[in-house]
């Protein structure tokens, strides 16, 4: 079966709630500070037993860190036609460099490309709505964990633990369901 993979960034907005519950005749509302803070970006790989790879990153992915993911992906993939021996991947210009396409054929996998504007094809769109509103929950931790001191060592710890945390907590039963919802399965 095929590896959809896929990065989205999070930061300290992803903590709080867009909606929320009030008395009747009361306005629900929620004082925020808007202290955006650092962003990091996470670059998973879902196949239908769940997730496969994690990268998490500060900032945003480059060429070069999407194509070192790709070569430590690989080493967990099948070569075709096998499980797990398809790579798709949606139209961002780091997606589509020949040094990363090559590499995925030498090794004998294949590797697709989503129809532009297309993310309801994308089961791991879905899972990034699970794992941010699993992030949201776990507000007030996220919030501290991501506002706290940039230069902390340890605080950097800590923020890989919660990511890794809410993506992992994606399951086989997930990744079937969302793989049915998109069309690919039955």
């Amino acid at each position: 079966m095929m590896i959809f993979v896929d990065e989205s960034s999070l930061d300290v907005r992803v903590t709080y709630r867009g909606s929320g519950y009030a008395l009747r005749g009361v306005r629900a509302s929620q004082q925020a500070y808007f202290i955006r803070g650092e962003r990091y970006s996470v670059l998973p790989a879902l196949s239908l037993n769940g997730i496969e790879a994690l990268d998490i990153v500060k900032g945003s992915f480059t060429a070069e860190t999407f194509k070192n993911f790709i070569a430590k992906l690989l080493d967990k993939m099948n070569p075709y036609p096998l499980d797990n021996s398809i790579i798709v991947m949606d139209n961002c210009r780091i997606h589509k460099s020949t040094e990363i396409t090559d590499m995925i054929t030498a090794r004998g996998m294949h590797y697709l490309f989503l129809p532009p504007y297309s993310p309801d094809f994308n089961p791991i769109e879905m899972a990034f709505s699970k794992i941010k509103s699993s992030i949201c929950r776990d507000d007030e931790l996220a919030r501290f964990e991501m506002t706290a001191n940039r230069d902390d060592p340890e605080r950097e710890a800590n923020i890989e633990a919660l990511f890794h945390r809410h993506v992992y907590s994606v399951t086989e039963d997930n990744a079937w369901g969302w793989y049915a919802g998109c069309g690919y399965i039955d």
